[in-house]
């Protein structure tokens, strides 16, 4: 097979199309999507605005929290934009200039957004940000669920700012920053963040629905057992990167050793697992996790449900937002590039 040929096949198999832009003059308004990356969307089902030389497409932006904000693609004489709905997307997230953002296509205009800062490291102070109104059984709280003296289970939320570090990443903006540069002006390399060094993957699922990801909530919500147990929202940060796993402090405390040790998780299978817990002002499960997330192919939205039934060992049970698995791809220390 040729290189050519190689190439088609991995992409049209494997890898979903990316860009980045790094925010500069009027970003906070609207964000120009590149020019040579519109052959991935030109297909997309699109309506003509009522001037004939503007044309707007709805497309979702999934942030850093798994949350969506809906935005127009607005086609100008200058070129493709996200409009309506950017602004806000921008403010919620707070965003700075030179602030650097990786945009993921995934199809049907949907498309997973990526923040790093000008230290060229991921704002995981993105992953509480959240769009709209919040949903009942919201897809951003985690549950602790322990058994109680009457030996039936009691489903309790976890107060909001043990939520927040469970969750995902944020961005920090001033408005008032002002700045000479303009959409299209280069950016000298040496202010053009590089990503982070630590080893990152990148899922291969498919595009998910909004129903299946409401499915394996509830799913998770209605599991029981007579064991102290608590269930986890899986994000981004904990099976694509970083690779740290926030204990809610509550459950910690009343359950688990305070000093640092091996753990056994066994997984649906009953594969065991070894793991590194470190007690801290955020308890956590560090070394040997990402091995487990990796090896059970979970997925950002994926809850896992983790039941203490020895001291020091933990039976995980996984619902999936999509039950059919992949194993995720390495990313190779070129921005976007892939170990294949």
């Amino acid at each position: 097979m040729t290189a050519k040929k190689h190439r088609a096949k991995c992409s049209s198999e494997t890898r979903k199309p990316h860009f980045f832009k790094v925010l500069l003059g009027d970003f906070a308004q609207r964000l120009k999507i590149p020019p040579n990356f519109l052959k991935h969307i030109s297909t997309e089902a699109s309506r003509t605005t009522n001037n004939s030389k503007e044309a707007s497409k709805t497309a979702i932006l999934e942030g850093p929290s798994g949350s969506k904000w809906h935005v127009e693609l607005g086609k100008t004489a200058k070129g493709t934009f996200l409009t309506n709905g950017w602004p806000k997307f921008v403010k919620d997230h707070s965003m700075k200039e030179y602030e650097f953002l990786v945009f993921r296509y995934d199809g049907s205009m949907h498309f997973t957004v990526i923040v790093f800062d000008k230290t060229a490291c991921e704002r995981e102070d993105l992953f509480s940000v959240r769009a709209g109104r919040p949903q009942k059984l919201s897809s951003d709280i985690h549950y602790s669920v322990v058994k109680n003296e009457a030996s039936e289970s009691e489903l309790t939320e976890l107060p909001s700012s043990e939520n927040r570090t469970l969750n995902r990443l944020q961005v920090v903006c001033s408005d008032s920053v002002q700045t000479k540069a303009r959409e299209g002006d280069e950016l000298p390399i040496c202010a053009i963040p590089t990503p982070p060094k630590r080893c990152q993957y990148m899922s291969r699922r498919r595009p998910v629905a909004d129903e299946e990801r409401l499915k394996a909530q509830e799913a998770a919500a209605s599991f029981k057992s007579t064991f102290p147990y608590f269930i986890i929202r899986m994000c981004p940060m904990h099976v694509y990167w970083s690779y740290m796993l926030r204990f809610p402090v509550r459950f910690s405390r009343e359950h688990l050793p305070r000093n640092r040790v091996d753990m056994v998780l066994r997984d649906p299978s009953g594969a065991a697992w070894k793991v590194v817990y470190i007690p801290s002002t955020r308890d956590r499960l560090s070394g040997g996790w990402g091995a487990f997330a990796r090896g059970n192919c979970l997925e950002e939205g994926d809850y896992c449900a983790f039941e203490l039934i020895e001291p020091l060992e933990f039976r995980v049970h996984v619902f999936r937002v999509v039950e059919e698995t992949q194993p995720p791809l390495r990313l190779s220390k070129n921005l976007g590039g892939l170990d294949v």
